[in-house]
């Protein structure tokens, strides 16, 4: 398994490579091919994207925290996402019944260290699928917002369980 991240950003230009040896429980990282030392893996650890996507797999309720080793390939930290609360939501027209998610951002460098305040919200449906249909940064030098503005090839919900057998 392996996790890719390339970034152009102004004068930052990264070709990270992280390559995750479980057999070894080590995980190799390289930036433009130039390798560092492997670092040790906790069982179960996630990449920063996968760690995303099993969080939208598991039981979620206003109040819960979400927890998993996850790491960059530099260092490796349990990460933390706590459910905020439920919430409707319009987004591209559409009104979306959503869990607000926000995750930790102790271990996070980048623009989110320098930022006292710095925050990620994200949101995502409230049914089975758990589509993101919002996200929102806020560092010390701006913000954004992304919204979903179109999903195709999704599957259907299964239909709502209703009252038993007479």
């Amino acid at each position: 398994l392996r996790y890719e991240k390339q970034q152009l950003e102004g004068k930052t230009h990264r070709d990270i490579v992280v390559r995750f040896d479980w057999d070894a429980g080590l995980a190799h990282y390289t930036n433009f091919g130039n390798p560092r030392e492997p670092l040790p893996l906790m069982p179960g650890t996630f990449d920063p994207l996968s760690a995303f996507f099993w969080v939208r797999t598991i039981p979620l309720t206003p109040g819960a925290v979400a927890q998993r080793p996850v790491t960059d390939g530099k260092k490796n930290v349990m990460g933390r996402a706590t459910v905020v609360r439920r919430e409707t939501i319009e987004v591209s027209g559409q009104s979306f019944d959503t869990f607000l998610i926000e995750p930790e951002l102790e271990h996070v460098g980048g623009v989110f260290e320098k930022s006292d305040d710095a925050t990620v919200q994200v949101w995502v449906t409230a049914d089975a699928r758990r589509i993101p249909v919002r996200i929102s940064s806020k560092v010390a030098v701006g913000s954004f917002i992304a919204e979903l503005i179109s999903a195709s090839g999704l599957a259907p919900l299964p239909p709502p369980a209703g009252p038993g057998p007479d």
